[in-house]
Parts: structure tokens; C-alpha cells; sequence
């Protein structure tokens, strides 16, 4: 059963930290923008939260203990910056983000940090892709099953080979 970071008394950690059990911390990474006039702003959020949700209990059933962090709601949204209720934030903002998320993670005993992302701005996933990179060399291993990736995009819908 996945555990949501934020829902937990910090002793949690603490008691997760003391079973020697390697910590994953799962990122939902989605963005609050247009969907078109029948879907919700957050629905990148809700399907990167069905994903950690979902990758929590693998990794969980595994002998891992994996902690879903709280949704990353703000990234960059170019694409849909055009659209009424989008909001879309500078790519050099959320790498100091994701900096300072994955900093913290280490600071706790986190090996991995999972990046769950739906949001495919060409923007957002560079961004994912270089923190990814950066955050590795500082010894916090990082997750990014980037869905843009060529072998992985030839699958996908036109739509959202475009963003």
C-alpha cells in the first residue's frame, strides 16, 4: 500500500530509515494546465499520481520502501500557455527545485528519487532529463522513464509526440 510522504508523521521516516530497507521517493511530476474544455487542469497530476501510487506498491512488494511525495503541480507548459487556467513556470525554477527536492531526499537517507511524470512539454521533460543528469552525479540515483524517448515516443499518439 503506497505511503504518501506528506500524510506521515516524521518518525515515519525516521522508523523506515532505522529498517535499513533502501528509501525511494516518488515524484509525481504533472502540470495545471489546459486539457480542452472536457478535462480537468490537474489531469497530468492525477495520471502521474495513479503512476507513483502504482510503482510505490512494485517497489514496496520488492524490499523497498517507497514514499510518494507530494504532486509537482507547476513545470513548464509552453504549449499550453495560450489556454485560460494554465500556468506555466520558467524552466530554471523548477530545476532549482527538483535541486533542492533531491538535496533534501539525500540529506534523509534516499537512495533513488523516481520521477513520475505525464507531462510532456518538450520544456518540462528537458528540464527532467538535465536535473536527472545533475542530480545523479551527486550520488542520488534518479528514476526517469521518459516517455518522449524515441523507442518509447514511435508508440505514442501524434498529440503527444507534439506536446
Amino acid at each position: 500500500m503506497a505511503r504518501f510522504f506528506d500524510e506521515l508523521p516524521h518518525t515515519a521516516i525516521e522508523e523506515a530509515r532505522a529498517s535499513k530497507k533502501p528509501l525511494v521517493a516518488i515524484l509525481p511530476v504533472g502540470a495545471t494546465e489546459s486539457h480542452g474544455p472536457h478535462m480537468p487542469l490537474n489531469t497530468d497530476v492525477i495520471i502521474s499520481e495513479g503512476m507513483a501510487r502504482r510503482a510505490a506498491d512494485l517497489l514496496d512488494a520488492d524490499r523497498m520502501q517507497a514514499f510518494v511525495l507530494p504532486s509537482l503541480a507547476y513545470t513548464p507548459a509552453d504549449y499550453a500557455s495560450g489556454f485560460s487556467g494554465t500556468i506555466s513556470i520558467q524552466p530554471s525554477t523548477l530545476h532549482a527545485l527538483l535541486d533542492d527536492i533531491a538535496a533534501a531526499l539525500k540529506r534523509q537517507g534516499f537512495v533513488c528519487l523516481a520521477l513520475a511524470n505525464s507531462h510532456f512539454d518538450p520544456a518540462n521533460v528537458g528540464v527532467l532529463r538535465e536535473a536527472a543528469k545533475r542530480i545523479e552525479a551527486t550520488g542520488l540515483k534518479v528514476a526517469f522513464a521518459d516517455a518522449t524517448r524515441r523507442n518509447v515516443a514511435t508508440q505514442l499518439t501524434d498529440e503527444f509526440k507534439s506536446g
